[in-house]
């Protein structure tokens, strides 16, 4: 059994009844707000059964049906990407974040298992001093952990390994 937790909605609208016992709603939530779990609950609420049919999402964050691409034409995208300009690797889109190259197998199992790293013997003094509040550590030029600087330490915030 799931432990209950406080979820908000901000919007729910029944948009349509069909003949053949599928309702259609409307619902803007938050953060941890499951669907599925909604229909389940509204059914039991009926004292019926109730599944999900069909799910469209519409937006998560900032992404929303206008500014999004179908999987199918993403990937026709990639497969073109090496002969079209403009096209760069993800984290191209993030370099105002400074990085730092980890090859250290060790460093990286710690980063792995969220564990802070000792990092002042591969680091230059300016970006150690720079005041910023996220790292890229990468390996291999792939990010794998977002992160801070902590006095000779990075300590993972984020970890993508």
């Amino acid at each position: 059994q799931t432990k209950e937790k406080l979820v908000k909605v901000y919007y729910l609208k029944h948009i349509e009844q069909s003949n053949n016992n599928i309702s259609r709603f409307e619902i803007e939530c938050g953060k941890g707000f499951y669907i599925r779990s909604f229909a389940r609950d509204f059914g039991e609420s009926l004292n019926t059964k109730a599944h999900i049919y069909s799910l469209k999402r519409t937006k998560v964050g900032k992404f929303t049906i206008k500014n999004s691409i179908l999987l199918d034409d993403l990937l026709k995208m990639s497969q073109m990407a090496y002969g079209i300009k403009g096209f760069h690797s993800s984290i191209s889109v993030l370099d105002d974040i400074p990085a730092f190259e980890i090859n250290n197998n060790e460093m990286l199992e710690n980063i792995s298992q969220g564990k802070k790293i000792k990092v002042d013997s591969f680091l230059t003094k300016p970006i150690v001093l720079c005041n910023r509040k996220n790292y890229f550590a990468t390996n291999n030029g792939k990010v794998i952990s977002l992160g801070k600087i902590d006095g000779l330490f990075f300590k993972p915030k984020k970890v993508l390994l």
